[in-house]
């Protein structure tokens, strides 16, 4: 799928989940965690989704899916995870005349949209894709991307988005902030954080940020 990448705030959203096995049970969990409302089509769940139901986090409607289900639900998003090729065509077809965005497990062509590898170190997430060319490849590159951004570019992540009202209020020059910032990022903040030297990552860290600001 050549698409086009985006990030979603589902908080508060309707989903349904056609299925209740492995693959629904992993796309629930990523869906609660980012604060949707969740709702099941299924005779029988995983116990992963079993827990969720019992957090009341997830509703469960145990039952086959049938024409009808996700047209009375009126959900925003679809997504079909069982192994009947039938009943997944049959949902995505009712979602689509229900105004419903959908997401197939199995690749299907009718599907709006598809779910990628996510690495989240908040407030960083990066996600991939291989346009389903291979899961055993993005999970690889996922492990690569791990090793590779660790938990020190969260904080500085968490910093920088704190400090950028003030840099905005002092620093109105666009290019100015952009000199401010690549100055942080080419700093030893990063190297202290990764040897969990956070008192000294932050003394750097406000250094830089107090010696950009012009005088007043």
């Amino acid at each position: 799928m050549n698409g086009y990448p985006i990030l979603l705030n589902v908080q508060g959203w309707r989903c349904v989940i056609v299925g209740g096995g492995a693959v629904a049970s992993r796309k629930a969990g990523d869906l609660v965690a980012c604060g949707a409302e969740v709702i099941v089509i299924s005779p029988g769940i995983t116990p992963a989704l079993a827990e969720q139901v019992r957090a009341g986090n997830v509703t469960w409607h145990q039952m086959a899916y049938t024409p009808g289900q996700i047209a009375a639900l009126r959900p925003r998003l679809v997504f079909t995870a069982t192994d009947d090729t039938s009943v997944n065509r049959a949902a995505i077809w009712e979602a689509h005349q229900s105004g419903a965005l959908v997401n197939a497990a199995n690749n299907e062509e009718s599907a709006d949209f598809s779910s990628m590898v996510t690495l989240r170190r908040p407030p960083i997430t990066v996600a991939l894709t291989t346009g389903g060319a291979s899961p055993a490849l993005a999970a690889r590159l996922k492990d690569e991307l791990a090793r590779a951004i660790g938990d020190e570019y969260a904080t500085l992540a968490q910093w920088l988005g704190e400090v950028r009202p003030t840099v905005q209020d002092h620093l109105p020059d666009q290019a100015a902030r952009r000199d401010l910032y690549q100055t942080i990022l080419d700093s030893e903040v990063s190297d202290h954080l990764r040897r969990g030297e956070m008192q000294a990552a932050r003394a750097v860290f406000e250094a830089l940020v107090y010696e950009a600001e012009p005088p007043r």
